[in-house]
Parts: structure tokens; sequence; C-alpha cells
């Protein structure tokens, strides 16, 4: 794939520079330019995504270039964090490039039938998202590294505000596809309810060391509300329980 894309871009230099003639478009159709979508509500037959846009072609091969990047990090993560952590940001900057740079002048010559991939929106969520896993990488490291408290509080914060933009950013207002699988965004809303869990268990815990009883219990009380934040997907329900407050400070 990363032989791919340099040539795919210099052959859309050269389809462009022939925009005038005329039977360009016939010939770009005939090469029925299909992608399926693994972002839209699940059906029992792929749906076929037929553009005749070459940079429909390289805006999906980008998208998924993306994508492999993120499964790269998984890969490498028990062995390399550091690894893990670069693959996940250039995963990002990958998503960011589409966002600003490619799709914006697509979308207009898109028909309205495209795929979530090829939304702005979509691409500037997952943008956050790899930067927020690669944020949780690092909070890893600063544990196997003894971190403070506070400072693994922050981080755990931190990712929790970027999985908050990236929710906003898949708003219906901000212009996002709205054929979005479920699972892709209570997979969002999980993690960050699961960051700020454990922000405010490394908070608590913090407190208590310092004889701060007060301040312990008022983020206690804050954990009570966990269960309305519960993910209604049982496998995600469980790892949300396990990470709650009461059962860290036994």
């Amino acid at each position: 794939m990363e032989l791919y894309l340099p040539l795919l871009e210099n052959l859309i230099v050269s389809v462009d520079s022939l925009e005038t003639v005329p039977e360009m478009h016939e010939l770009i159709s005939k090469l029925k330019i299909r992608w399926t979508s693994s972002m839209t509500t699940s059906t029992i037959l792929p749906k076929f995504f037929q553009i005749d846009k070459m940079n429909f072609e390289l805006a999906m091969t980008l998208f998924l270039y993306g994508v492999v990047l993120r499964d790269r990090a998984f890969e490498v993560l028990v062995e390399d964090l550091t690894q893990s952590c670069n693959f996940l940001r250039r995963s990002a900057g990958v998503y960011n490039y589409l966002a600003s740079a490619i799709l914006p002048p697509l979308l207009s010559k898109l028909s309205a039938d495209k795929p979530p991939e090829v939304f702005a929106a979509t691409c500037t969520a997952w943008s956050l998202i790899c930067l927020a896993e690669a944020q949780s990488v690092t909070i890893t490291k600063a544990e196997e590294n003894k971190g403070s408290l506070g400072l693994l509080s922050k981080l755990h914060v931190d990712v929790a505000k970027m999985l908050d933009e990236a929710s906003e950013a898949l708003e219906p207002k901000s212009g996002r596809c709205k054929d979005i699988s479920s699972h892709f965004l209570d997979y969002i809303s999980t993690s960050r309810s699961l960051h700020e869990l454990q922000s405010f268990k490394c908070m608590a815990q913090d407190a208590n060391l310092a004889d701060q009883l007060g301040l312990s219990l008022g983020l206690l009380c804050k954990e009570k509300n966990a269960d309305k934040k519960a993910p209604k997907d049982q496998s995600r329900r469980h790892l949300f329980k396990q990470k709650s407050i009461n059962q860290l400070w036994v």
C-alpha cells in the first residue's frame, strides 16, 4: 500500500491534466471504482459505493492505510510501547491529512450516496481517536515508570477530552454521515467513560494517600453515576464494571 499510494497520486495528477479531454470521464467510469464501508450499519449483504472519481480511490486507500497503521500499533503493543505510539500518531496524521487536504475539495463532487469514510468529520474523529489511543499507550509507559498519581490522572483526563472532541465531530450538526455503526459510536463513549473513571481512581488514591478523606469520598460519589454511562454491549459493560472505582479501591 505504501508503494501504491505514490503511484496513485501521480496517476491522478496525469488524469487531472487531461480533464478537458471528452473521453477521459468515460474511461474513468469504466474502471468501476467501488468500495464497501466498514463503518455503516451492518447488513446481510455488503453495500458497494461506486463513484467515478480517481480522488475517491485515493481517499478510500488513504483511509485504509490509516487503519493498517492502527492495526500495526496494536500488533506491537505488548513488545514495544514506543513503536506502538508512533504508529498511532502516524495513523492520526493520515486521517488529519484526509480531513484537511483531500476531502474538502472532493465532497462537492461526490454523489449524495457516499460512505462515512469520505466525510471530513469522520476522519477528524478518527484522528482524535488515534491520538487518544496514543496517549493511552503513554499512560501505560508512565505506569511502568512509576509515574505519580497526579500525572496519571491528568493523562486520563486528556484522553477523555480528545474522545469528547471525537464525539462532537460526529454530531449530525457537524455534517457527518448519518449511517454510522452504533458499535463505533459506543466504542468512543465507552472509552471516554473508562478513562474518566480511571482519572477519578487516580485522584481518589492520591487524595487517600494524602489523608484527604473528604475529597476521596467526593470522588467516590462521582462513581455512583457510572452505571448510567455503562455501554449496552455486554462485553464492554463487563469491562466498564471492572474499572469501577469501588472495585479498584478494595
